[in-house]
């Protein structure tokens, strides 16, 4: 009801105000404006350190700014929750600081590698390891296979592009 008389009161004065309208339809539809909150079981990746970019699970949260983590390659160790990056992956009915070895059964039984592997973040973090791993002549061959495919993508579309030119030009006027 505040956010109707809210509403109401800006349109009065000011008129229609977009912006303010779908705010006000967010907050009636109850839709979550997030929703990857950190609990025990939350899949994160880290993003700071010598483990950076690897998969871990939250065991236990210690206070608001430190989590106990552990996970496949991370061994388990307190992190800052800055140096986390929360995923939509959850290992489900994990209790509390449970031992290494129901963590990672847990881990492994959810299939969470597999999942984050296919969303759009885990393959761009895919695709820059890979690109990280390339040795220079490697760089040099991915280099000039990338030269050659704009050249023929300029080559197909010049035409087009000269004709457009001619039959719009445009008259740059200096005084």
């Amino acid at each position: 009801m505040v956010a109707f008389n809210v509403y109401h009161f800006f349109a009065e004065r000011i008129g229609p105000c977009y912006p303010l309208c779908f705010l006000l339809d967010l907050v009636q539809s109850n839709m979550p404006l997030y929703t990857r909150f950190i609990q025990v079981g939350r899949v994160v990746n880290i993003i700071n350190g010598d483990d950076a970019d690897k998969l871990a699970v939250v065991v236990e949260i210690i206070d608001q700014n430190r989590l106990l983590i552990e996970g496949a390659g991370v061994a388990r160790q307190v992190i800052k929750t800055d140096y986390v990056a929360p995923t939509d992956i959850v290992v489900p009915n994990l209790p509390r600081a449970a031992n290494s070895k129901f963590v990672k059964a847990a881990f492994e039984k959810s299939g969470a590698a597999e999942k984050f592997a296919q969303t759009p973040f885990g393959k761009k973090l895919a695709k820059s390891t890979l690109r990280g791993n390339l040795s220079d002549f490697q760089r040099h061959q991915a280099y000039e296979l990338k030269r050659k495919r704009n050249a023929a993508v300029a080559k197909e579309f010049r035409p087009e592009a000269k004709a457009h030119k001619k039959s719009n030009p445009i008259k740059v006027v200096r005084k």
